[in-house]
């Protein structure tokens, strides 16, 4: 579904103001990398079904696995083994014996400490990983989540990596074995270590929008395998308010028109943002704040609400109004003219 920035600032999903965005309330990632990588999914909404139920199958594996999802990855972990890489830190020996490995103790005492703290939340980082394998890589694994989780098995397939499955923690690895394997970690293991922390950035933006289904109770929205526009909810209501009115709402092929009227502050712009956040979370893959939702997929979606004056640009109120319309008509068209055409070449 194609969405543009005016829409998402009008529906509040990517607000500057992080305490009254969708965004924000929907971010339970365990990472500051994870977070961006949440922000980058909700700046493209997903086009088709399958795309669709495979995020949807994601999220669900993850709430009904919950109990096996790796918590020694935390952010401050991360961020320790990205910072490993920048730092500026004499040579580590590559297979230190006792005697190797105490002359780099006493004579690169700061350094030692620095790779052994380091070596510490990578084995943590490494661990989870393997762990996230074993429970979540299998044959019945959603598609999106098994691609990812296969690539981090193909990474993580090193005799030196292999070895942390004998210890429980980093501290039960005798210091030789440390140092072995902070030094192929920093001089043989780099691009792949940050091709890990970036596919587990991925796998924690999913976890934060699986754990924003759980707590808020969101519902999975079912999608009918048909062009026509169809849009059928009941119970919904917006997630930024505290005491919401819901709303029940029925468009079919027939009759998807609506004429909205009310009074001034009687709720038409709050309805308006709940049907639109609505529709965008299902197109991401996230469940709806809704009792129940079934929909077919959209092309896009468009709105026209808070339109201001660029008094910097000479604009007026009426000039951006009338801009918006345009650029809405034009966009429009042009997907008209593509179905059009589709159905030609048909």
């Amino acid at each position: 579904m194609e969405i543009d920035k005016t829409t998402l600032a009008d529906l509040s999903i990517l607000n500057a103001e992080e305490d009254f965005s969708v965004f924000n309330k929907l971010n339970f990632c365990r990472t500051a990398g994870g977070r961006q990588k949440m922000l980058a999914n909700f700046s493209t909404p997903l086009k088709t079904i399958g795309q669709i139920q495979g995020i949807q199958q994601t999220l669900q594996t993850i709430i009904h696995k919950e109990q096996y999802w790796p918590q020694q990855i935390s952010n401050g972990s991360v961020m320790v083994v990205e910072k490993y890489y920048g730092a500026t830190i004499d040579e580590i020996p590559e297979h230190p014996s006792k005697a190797g490995a105490m002359a780099y103790k006493i004579f690169h005492g700061p350094d030692f400490s620095f790779v052994r703290y380091s070596t510490e939340h990578a084995f943590d980082f490494i661990k989870g990983l393997q762990q996230q394998d074993k429970y979540f890589l299998t044959d019945d694994a959603p598609a999106p989540m098994k691609r990812l989780l296969m690539q981090v098995a193909s990474m993580l397939d090193k005799d030196q990596i292999r070895e942390v499955k004998l210890y429980n923690k980093s501290k039960e690895m005798p210091v030789t074995k440390q140092l072995a394997l902070a030094h192929f970690l920093r001089y043989r293991y780099k691009q792949n270590t940050l091709d890990l922390l970036e596919t587990w950035y991925q796998i924690d933006a999913w976890y934060g929008m699986a754990m924003a289904v759980k707590n808020l109770n969101l519902v999975f929205p079912s999608f009918v395998e048909d062009r026509k526009p169809l849009l059928n909810v009941k119970g919904l209501y917006h997630l930024l308010l505290q005491q919401p009115v819901d709303y029940d709402i029925r468009l079919l092929p027939e009759k998807n028109f609506m004429f909205l009227t009310g009074a001034n502050m009687a709720g038409k712009s709050t309805f308006i943002k709940s049907v639109g956040t609505a529709l965008f979370l299902a197109h991401m893959g996230m469940g709806v704040p809704a009792a129940s939702m079934e929909l077919s997929v959209f092309d896009g979606m468009l709105s026209n609400i808070n339109v201001v004056d660029n008094i910097a640009r000479g604009e007026s109120y009426f000039y951006n109004e009338v801009q918006r319309i345009k650029s809405t008509v034009q966009k429009i068209s042009d997907k008209k003219e593509l179905a059009d055409t589709d159905r030609r070449i048909v």
